[in-house]
């Protein structure tokens, strides 16, 4: 059996996600009814868009866990624009975003398992600790 990169086990899962409808509008429903300071971030959200949005965010995520120019050099520019002089997110809310996407994605993909848990919050781990440190 081939071992996978945790790149491409994370790709394969959220591919596998991608594939229910519901996905990304759970994730979304789920983060909203999370906190009312998330539910005011995306009050005037279009989330047709958002969800693509999402979904592309994600396959960026995976080329960072594998230290990828262009996805490293993306997650700087995404880390500004969700900075203070920006968005402003907070660094709990980044945390509540990995904590809820890992839940949602944990009841979505059919093949979940303590082994893709890891692999998710590496993952994300990663990604938030960046945005929290260069916004």
């Amino acid at each position: 059996m081939e071992v996978l990169s945790t790149k491409d086990e994370f790709l394969q899962s959220l591919e596998r996600c991608g594939q229910n409808e519901g996905f990304m509008p759970m994730f979304y429903a789920r983060f909203n009814s999370s906190s009312d300071l998330v539910k005011e971030r995306f009050q005037k959200t279009n989330f047709e868009q958002q969800n693509s949005k999402m979904m592309s965010c994600l396959r960026m995520v995976a080329g960072v866990s594998n230290n990828e120019a262009e996805a490293l050099c993306e997650l700087r520019k995404r880390a500004q624009t969700h900075g203070p002089e920006h968005l402003n997110i907070s660094p709990e809310l980044f945390e509540l975003w990995h904590r809820t996407l890992v839940s949602v994605v944990a009841e979505v993909d059919p093949h979940w398992n303590e082994g893709l848990k890891k692999t998710w919050d590496t993952t994300l781990h990663s990604v938030t600790a960046h945005m929290i440190k260069n916004r």
